[in-house]
């Protein structure tokens, strides 16, 4: 059996999809555990887009910002 996970969109925090998580408890934002343009559950815990249509599933322009 795969292992699905739960990620923020707008940071690296991400937790297994068992775990009775909503929100991120590093920043707030509500916790994915599908791609949202297809619907794909995740399968990697750090995935930065999905695999089956590549969309985004982490704010970009959040990750730049912490580069800089």
């Amino acid at each position: 059996m795969e292992t699905k996970f739960k990620l923020c969109p707008s940071c690296d925090f991400f937790c297994n999809v068992k775990e009775n998580k909503y929100y991120c408890p590093k920043c707030g934002q509500r916790l994915i555990e599908a791609c949202p343009n297809c619907g794909t559950p995740i399968d990697f815990p750090y995935a930065q887009f999905c695999s089956h249509c590549g969309h985004p599933l982490r704010e970009q322009e959040n990750k730049l910002k912490r580069i800089y």
